[in-house]
């Protein structure tokens, strides 16, 4: 095999093409046969990862579908493609869908956002899969569902999917160029990075009083004064990250924090069963 070729999936459709693959990679991989099913399988058994039991080794990564509404809430698209994900029996839905936090922060007008308009659609995608979990596997135990929140920093795209609109914390001299942000574009301020650092937080309590109750809690507080409560530990399941690195980031102060907060997706685990 030449520098730069690979090998064509349709030779990977057998165990064998896999293996003659392996050998001329130099790995050393064993695999079976047969791949075995059934609960007593190793792909069908549960998962121990920190406090939370996965039911399975299956997993639905987080990949945003394009397909919401102009206003951030799930078009049926959405609706049907989370269904699908119940229906599939993975007990991993690692993420779901990426959802912005703020609409300057949309990767594409058609992108999720989470705000106190969208929460209650946003919270039916949940009871949609769980409820085609349940049709599928008789019960939802073991399912975790995440749900990630984003901002897309400088490839924003909140209002034209063909019109940048980037918010960047520092200048880089490659994606500047390659994405014709000007020299003298704004920076965030450290206000602004504040605001944003709430603005996660704000996103993700809603979700943490859903986890806590067993039951979806519209409401949303302010962006400040209600901090601690959706940073209580167990509030979020995995200590929800928008919470952690807020908190760290509010330690660090703005100006180290635009070293170390890279606008881009902060995963959210939550609704543990």
């Amino acid at each position: 095999m030449k520098f730069g070729d690979f090998a064509k999936i349709k030779s990977l459709q057998t165990t064998a093409g896999f293996r003659e693959n392996l050998q001329r990679l130099d790995l050393a991989m064993p695999c079976d046969d047969v791949v075995a099913s059934g609960p007593a399988s190793p792909l069908g058994a549960a998962l121990k990862v920190g406090p939370f039991t996965i039911g399975n080794r299956f997993a639905i990564q987080p990949m945003e579908g394009w397909d919401g509404k102009e206003d951030g809430k799930p078009s049926e698209n959405t609706i049907r493609r989370w269904r699908n994900f119940g229906l599939s029996g993975a007990k991993l839905i690692w993420g779901g869908e990426a959802v912005a936090v703020r609409h300057d922060g949309r990767a594409n007008p058609n992108q999720l956002t989470m705000n106190a308009d969208n929460q209650k659609s946003i919270a039916a995608l949940r009871d949609t899969l769980v409820a085609a979990h349940r049709e599928a596997m008789g019960d939802d135990k073991g399912l975790v569902i995440g749900l990630q929140l984003t901002h897309s920093g400088r490839f924003c795209k909140p209002n034209d999917k063909t019109k940048m609109e980037p918010r960047i914390l520092y200048r880089h001299p490659i994606l500047d160029r390659k994405f014709h942000v000007a020299a003298d574009h704004p920076l965030f301020s450290d206000g602004e990075i504040r605001a944003l650092i709430d603005d996660y937080v704000v996103a993700a309590k809603p979700l943490a009083l859903f986890t806590r109750t067993g039951g979806w809690h519209p409401r949303r507080s302010a962006a400040t004064g209600n901090r601690r409560a959706a940073l209580r530990p167990g509030s979020c399941a995995l200590q929800a990250r928008p919470g952690t690195v807020g908190a760290r980031l509010r330690n660090l102060g703005p100006r180290r924090a635009r070293r170390f907060f890279r606008l881009h997706a902060l995963p959210l685990r939550l609704w543990h069963r």
